[in-house]
């Protein structure tokens, strides 16, 4: 009994999805009459009489099909599924049989087989049925490496949420302590430092505060990250966000010599819906970093205009050095200083991307618009009613 192949066929020079074959037979004419035809096709076909030639050619010529005629000889070829599974867990197996029964195929589909088909077979028929096993196999195949390195990320995620809590603490204690006893040894008026001392002191009041900003933006990014930063939103004047953010950073603009102008000054705005912590935390790192890259003596800007959509636009605007147009697509890249990383400015370049995902946690955007030698404008979108994610 062989397989008959339609001439439609004959010159067909697609490669297989999966070449090796394990065809297991104990008709012999049967057996290579078929393997002939499916070598024409590109497959790799081995054959086996009985079950011991199967298990035995299964371990070393590792098939990825293996087509088994459900009666061989004294055996069943159902009962091979099983067996050959243990050796290769995603073995395709498609039955073969003779019979006009419907009771054995399905039996064979419920032990596990792919598909069965009745002799004699079209070659056609076979083919198809070979490529259709293949490729579901294939894309089971893909779903499980897609779910297992859906889970090693998850895994790493949480381990890495884990390791930036255990850090914070870590780093937090001795920082708080050092920066303390520093604030201690600056104010103690009944032993005042000398001029030398108060420089190192200052130096290291200023570098504590540094580092325990950046551990406090490392981890509020690996909270966005995980969807574990905590919103709550109100409606609140952006009056109270822009002057709330300024105040904390006019001392830092005093010490670099650098005015702040507040436009928004007894000016009737409309009310943000919005998470009044966290917006003060976006406006404030661009506030920051408007008074860092600024040039001697120079000026920021804080302006408000209504905008399309139902939103407010928040802008800080700095007489800086500006940015290069060919550095700007590599602005919002995490710990990326655009080459400013021996400088003397203080930073580990997260804080853009940290303020761009808080705002867009609010339900607005960033911007921004720059040109190297005149400085640069930031703005925050922030919605005036109901839009947070």
């Amino acid at each position: 009994m062989v397989l008959t192949m339609p001439s439609s066929l004959i010159h067909n020079d697609a490669e297989p999805v999966y070449r090796r074959v394990l065809l297991i037979d104990d008709d012999i004419d049967f057996a290579t009459a078929n393997a002939d035809f499916l070598e024409e096709f590109g497959y790799e076909v081995k054959i086996a009489h009985d079950e011991h030639q199967a298990l035995d050619i299964l371990s070393s010529f590792d098939p990825q099909i293996a087509l088994i005629d459900i009666n061989l000889g004294q055996s069943n070829g159902i009962d091979l599924i099983p067996l050959m599974r243990k050796i290769r867990i995603d073995l395709i197996c498609i039955m073969l049989t003779g019979n006009s029964d419907i009771e054995s195929p399905i039996k064979a589909l419920r032990l596990g087989a792919n598909d069965y088909l009745r002799k004699p077979v079209n070659l056609e028929d076979l083919l198809a049925v070979l490529e259709r096993c293949a490729k579901t196999q294939k894309l089971e195949k893909d779903k499980r490496a897609a779910d297992i390195a859906r889970e090693e990320a998850t895994a790493a995620s949480q381990a890495k949420t884990q390791f930036l809590s255990t850090m914070s603490h870590e780093l937090r204690t001795p920082l708080n302590a050092i920066l303390g006893f520093a604030q201690v040894l600056d104010s103690d008026s009944n032993e005042p430092l000398t001029e030398n001392q108060k420089i190192i002191v200052d130096f290291i009041i200023r570098g504590g505060n540094n580092l325990l900003d950046l551990v406090t933006q490392v981890l509020d990014l690996n909270k966005i990250e995980a969807k574990g930063l905590d919103l709550s939103a109100e409606y609140i004047p952006v009056s109270d966000i822009v002057k709330g953010s300024i105040d904390l950073l006019r001392m830092r603009a005093d010490q670099d010599g650098v005015q702040i102008f507040n436009q928004t000054a007894n000016l009737e705005l409309p009310l943000l819906w919005t998470d009044r912590e966290q917006l003060t935390k976006a406006l404030s790192s661009l506030l920051s970093n408007a008074i860092k890259y600024n040039s001697e003596g120079g000026t920021v800007t804080v302006a408000c205009e209504n905008i399309p959509d139902h939103k407010l636009r928040i802008s800080v605007q700095d007489t800086g050095e500006g940015i290069p147009i060919e550095d700007q697509p590599s602005l919002f890249i995490p710990f990326e200083r655009l080459g400013r990383e021996a400088g003397k400015i203080e930073g580990a370049g997260i804080g853009l991307l940290l303020t761009r995902q808080i705002i867009e946690l609010l339900g607005g955007n960033i911007g921004f618009e720059s040109e190297a030698g005149k400085g640069s404008t930031f703005w925050l979108d922030v919605p005036l009613r109901a839009n947070m994610h």
